[in-house]
């Protein structure tokens, strides 16, 4: 199985720099042009399935990047939910509820956001989605549209990383990483590949 892994492109949350989790919001026009990049750059390859999360984001990209494909939206892709601090800025968490952002801050793997979802929990159903995918009999290219959150404890855990090594993997939201499955291994090819150097303008 050739899996390509691509990041939605840009939304207002990762303009301003704020926690977006399951907040549905859409491409930016930034974002849309990122999205069209990277169908440049995948143009040559014929993907038999595509996925995505739940989210308009995700979706979006993925009707930029595969039009004539009709994507499998999996729940297990949603980003992590930031629960009451959904679409918040740190600085102003820091401000405005100090002691429970700290307490996060300071122990993130086991101590949820109020209202949201923990990461062991978070890692475990991306996890399984992992284990279903892989489960499924497919030799041919598979494209996932998902998030960074996602995206990378997906990455982590298939190379056989603990999820918590999320963070050696930012991903770009103009390039793609494409991974090898096969009998039980992943090969890393490609990691944030920019493709081809120039496309048409905008």
């Amino acid at each position: 199985m050739n899996l390509y892994l691509a990041r939605h492109g840009e939304t207002r949350a990762n303009r301003d720099g704020v926690y977006c989790g399951v907040s549905d919001l859409p491409l930016t026009q930034q974002g849309r042009w990122q999205a069209h990049r990277v169908a440049w750059q995948l143009a040559d390859i014929p993907f038999g399935r595509v996925l995505t999360s739940r989210l308009r984001r995700s979706r979006e990209t993925a009707a930029i990047l595969c039009p004539g494909t009709a994507p499998e939206a999996w729940p297990e892709w949603d980003e992590m939910n930031f629960g009451e601090w959904e679409l918040r800025h740190h600085r102003d968490l820091r401000a405005q509820d100090p002691v429970r952002y700290a307490a996060w801050c300071d122990d993130w793997q086991h101590a949820p956001p109020p209202g949201g979802e923990g990461f062991q929990e978070f890692a475990r159903r991306v996890e399984r989605a992992s284990a279903r995918l892989r489960g499924q009999a497919d030799d041919g290219n598979i494209l996932l549209v998902a998030h960074q959150g996602v995206l990378g404890v997906l990455l982590a855990t298939l190379l056989g990383l603990p999820p918590t090594a999320m963070w050696h993997f930012p991903f770009r939201q103009d390039a793609f990483t494409q991974v090898r499955l096969d009998h039980g291994f992943c090969v890393l090819n490609r990691l944030n590949d920019g493709g081809r150097a120039t496309m048409p303008a905008r």
